[in-house]
């Protein structure tokens, strides 16, 4: 009971504080200083009965009973602001877990693009194998039925979203890490676009089943990427990776002039007023990289189509295959590059849509 009472305490002299004050407003009390009623002061009360020191009055101050109050709920908000930071902090995943974000976005960007790019892809992978034009590329690609034209989309969906994951995660990660032991030094981040496209080949047995599958003489023999892994892997593990020398020369560079290149072309850009003047300008800086990029390392990428569009037989390198391709094509570096056309259209598209997503991504998680 007297427990009960004594906790009652602080709000009863809440309360005559406040009758206090306004005693103070109403009977005439005021500041001997100042002389204002209600006035914010550190000196001393007057009123009929005589002077009062502030200090003992203090709580007969409106102001100061005002300023106590906006004091505590000033620490009731920062401490409310405080809790809500921890509790987002302990449900966002990517906030605990930063560096996945890199491996999300690139991701789930990868996706999106493969399922946009994959038909005219396919279309480019003919003119590669056979040396046709574009048309009669298409025109090969359509004789084959619609309900055929998403064949072998599984081994590339797969390997573009672990290997742009890869690409964007692992770039993220070797850069922290080489400027953590190194400190800030020009070019570091080369080195980082370096190791990531080099960790990116290890996906090289997804390429490997995408080929097979595209390739228009395994359509009755190889059902789908299940069945082109398991004809390949009786050949044992190296088959898995024909064409790895090629995939290497083709990642390295690549990721070495997208990364170095970026920031800086970027840069040469307005800076967008809206989100999506934003996105427009990430899609053209990707989509001109990477149809730059793309045509550069076209003969290699024709070397490795010839490499993996086999199993079984002797392994050849790139330099040999792109020799042997050269020869068929009748000693003619135009037709070697056929299909560049529809590779820098497509890359075009593709890198503009992996990198505005991939952009707009990181902004919303």
């Amino acid at each position: 009971m007297t427990h009960g009472i004594l906790q009652c305490i602080p709000p009863i002299n809440a309360v005559a504080a406040a009758i206090a004050a306004a005693t103070a407003l109403i009977g005439g009390e005021h500041c001997v200083e100042c002389h204002e009623y209600g006035s914010t002061c550190t000196l001393s009360w007057t009123s009929d009965l005589g002077p009062t020191s502030h200090s003992s009055r203090q709580s007969a101050c409106p102001a100061a009973a005002a300023e106590t109050m906006e004091s505590f709920l000033s620490d009731a908000a920062a401490d409310e602001r405080a809790q809500a930071a921890q509790q987002r902090q302990q449900s966002d995943f990517f906030v605990r877990f930063p560096h996945l974000r890199e491996f999300f976005c690139g991701g789930t960007a990868a996706a999106i693009n493969i399922v946009v790019t994959f038909p005219p892809n396919k279309v480019m992978f003919r003119q590669q194998l056979f040396g046709l034009n574009t048309w009669q590329a298409f025109e090969n690609v359509r004789s084959e039925g619609w309900m055929m034209l998403y064949r072998g989309v599984k081994p590339p969906l797969l390997q573009a979203m672990v290997s742009k994951s890869i690409m964007f995660g692992l770039y993220n990660f070797y850069d922290e890490l080489l400027t953590s032991h190194f400190g800030e030094i020009k070019g570091l981040n080369l080195v980082a676009a370096g190791m990531a496209g080099t960790s990116e080949a290890v996906l090289a047995p997804f390429e490997r089943a995408q080929t097979l599958l595209q390739t228009p003489k395994f359509n009755r023999e190889i059902a789908g990427a299940y069945d082109a892994i398991v004809h390949v892997n009786k050949y044992g593990l190296k088959e898995h990776y024909r064409g790895l020398t090629a995939i290497l020369c083709r990642n390295g560079p690549g990721n070495i002039l997208f990364f170095g290149l970026r920031g800086p072309l970027r840069d040469l850009f307005p800076r967008g007023d809206t989100a999506a003047a934003t996105m427009t300008n990430d899609f053209i800086c990707g989509a001109m990289l990477g149809a730059v990029i793309s045509t550069f390392t076209f003969p290699i990428n024709v070397a490795r189509t010839r490499m993996q569009s086999v199993y079984g037989q002797p392994f050849i390198g790139p330099l040999e295959a792109l020799q042997l391709t050269y020869a068929e094509r009748g000693h003619s570096v135009r037709r070697l590059y056929r299909g560049v056309q529809m590779n820098f259209f497509r890359s075009l598209l593709s890198w503009g849509i992996i990198n505005s997503t991939y952009e707009k991504l990181k902004s919303i998680t």
